[in-house]
């Protein structure tokens, strides 16, 4: 008889663990997919894909701009001796 009680007992505490799992994960979704929503209604109103390029509303850091000429180059390191 007890054999028969544990395996019962045992099945519903798989079972509660098994439903309490969907549910949580039910949620998790649904709180994830909500959240997803708020944040993309808070941005601008022009939807962005994260693929597009940043936009270039102003200088990332003001002052810096690209030397007009470049460096000069190194110089050529000297000809190798002839082997004779």
């Amino acid at each position: 008889m007890r054999g028969v009680l544990g395996d019962l007992l045992a099945r519903g505490a798989a079972n509660l663990l098994t439903r309490t799992t969907a549910i949580l994960a039910t949620l998790f979704i649904c709180t994830s997919l909500a959240l997803a929503i708020i944040a993309s209604n808070k941005r601008s109103a022009q939807p962005r894909s994260i693929v597009d390029p940043p936009s270039r509303s102003g200088p990332a850091t003001p002052g810096t701009t690209a030397p007009a000429t470049p460096a000069k180059p190194a110089p050529a390191p000297p000809p190798a001796p002839e082997k004779k």
